[in-house]
């Protein structure tokens, strides 16, 4: 594959979020107006490739490019441009092309250019309000939006039969009152998904059943209903009030028992039949203060220390490593 050199590619205008994985950069195209989200991961360390982001690359890649070609992609999944390997990022002194390229002092990166687009992960917006001093996040009327279109999105994903595994509220965007799912590193086809993956405390117990098992057989279908569970059990736990229906919606996908959870449609079904309050929802859009969130993308790289956000006030940073 051919090695592009960024520095010619792009002007890096602000960086954006950075893990173990690697970094997100607001750039802009050189020569146009363009505004893209570019997301560098190391290609080697100390000359040695890294396996395991090499395998999260082409999962995310995978995922993005099949749920891009997707009718209504653009309502649940953030765009995908292009993907290619560059040299001379951000905050490197440009090298000749070819110079010790290969060589252990390599300075190699994939790249996944993204859309850019301004908004705020939930995770976040719970932060922002929290330091205003609100006693909630999201009132009632909210919170029902939010339900039913995290519930779409993830009902989205599934119809194209894929698994996202990592669902939380840092990898939950809102952008122009709908639902945007983010980093698709640990993503898989249905029938190809294997192994413990996610972050803990989204995991279901079949899941950390597997820890340390790389060929334990999953339902990853079931794994990603219990994540969305614990991601909506957040939402309710920093709104005003819940519904009824929503709780025993909560309560059913975080079942002990993967095969008594609902399928995403299952609880769309659920949601617009017996919830007053999710059936305005589901052709509504994100009202107020959604629609004018501040600008920040969350493609998380490395997000997995929020152990203790569902049973304990918020007080983690959302940065660590996978």
């Amino acid at each position: 594959m051919e090695h592009k050199d960024l520095s010619k590619i792009y002007t890096f205008i602000s960086l954006l979020g950075e893990g173990g994985f690697g970094q997100v950069w607001k750039v802009k195209i050189k020569d146009s107006d363009d505004i893209r989200a570019v997301k560098l991961i190391k290609k080697l360390e100390y000359g040695v490739p890294k396996e395991k982001q090499y395998k999260s690359v082409l999962a995310e890649i995978k995922a993005l490019k099949k749920l891009n070609n997707t009718r209504n992609s653009q309502f649940y999944i953030i765009k995908f441009y292009q993907f290619f390997v560059g040299i001379n990022g951000p905050n490197e002194k440009p090298r000749p092309r070819g110079l010790n390229f290969g060589g252990p002092k390599t300075r190699g990166y994939y790249v996944i250019e993204m859309e850019y687009f301004e908004g705020m992960d939930l995770y976040q917006y719970v932060i922002n309000m929290k330091e205003k001093g609100l006693s909630y996040a999201f009132n009632l009327s909210e919170l029902c939006i939010l339900v039913v279109h995290l519930i779409k999105a993830i009902d989205f994903i599934h119809k194209q039969k894929l698994a996202h595994r990592d669902i939380k509220p840092p990898n939950v965007m809102v952008r122009k009152g709908k639902v945007v799912m983010v980093d698709f590193g640990l993503a898989c086809v249905f029938e190809e998904c294997i192994g413990e993956s996610g972050t803990p405390s989204y995991q279901g117990p079949e899941i950390k059943k597997c820890k340390g098992d790389r060929l334990c057989k999953i339902d990853w279908s079931k794994g990603d209903i219990y994540a969305l569970g614990k991601t909506l059990q957040f939402l309710v736990m920093n709104s005003e009030g819940s519904t009824d229906i929503i709780n025993e919606l909560l309560w059913n996908m975080t079942d002990f028992d993967p095969k008594s959870r609902p399928s995403a449609s299952e609880a769309l079904k659920v949601m617009s039949s017996k919830d007053a309050c999710a059936r305005s929802a589901m052709t509504g859009y994100m009202p107020s203060p959604f629609e004018d969130l501040p600008t920040q993308i969350t493609e998380k790289i490395g997000a997995d220390n929020l152990d203790d956000t569902l049973d304990t006030n918020i007080k983690r940073s959302i940065f660590g490593s996978k």
